[in-house]
């Protein structure tokens, strides 16, 4: 059996990934922080430039190495807050599933992502 450290499996992270109007697959997301004990959504971002590829996306201009502005509002709605909302009884509907999840089905493993829809 594990021991009580090793069976201690905790959310460290949370991101909330939310979709584009249009885009194909989510690496048009918004990302936006959410903190793992409250559930309060935080600032947004993207990562759509590390997607791009050939030699013209990696001159000079064709990819921001710097993080991206920070994002409050979802662009698809403008004036539609997601900065500063709170995910529901996140503990009990997100962190809860995802812990359990790890504990059943990866219990050896030290560090996995979980998508929670």
């Amino acid at each position: 059996g594990l021991s009580s450290k090793e069976n201690s499996i905790e959310a460290i992270s949370c991101v909330f990934r939310a979709g584009r109007k249009g885009a194909a697959t989510d690496h048009d997301s918004i990302l936006f922080d959410v903190d793992v004990k409250t559930g309060k959504i935080g600032r947004g971002t993207t990562n759509m430039q590390w997607y791009r590829l050939g030699l013209r996306n990696c001159l000079i201009g064709g990819v921001r190495w710097a993080p991206p502005p920070d994002i409050l509002d979802h662009p698809d709605c403008p004036g539609k807050r997601v900065t500063g909302a709170t995910v529901p009884d996140f503990q009990k509907r997100v962190a809860a599933l995802a812990t359990e999840a790890h504990r059943k089905l990866l219990p050896t493993v030290p560090l996995a992502g979980w998508d929670v829809v």
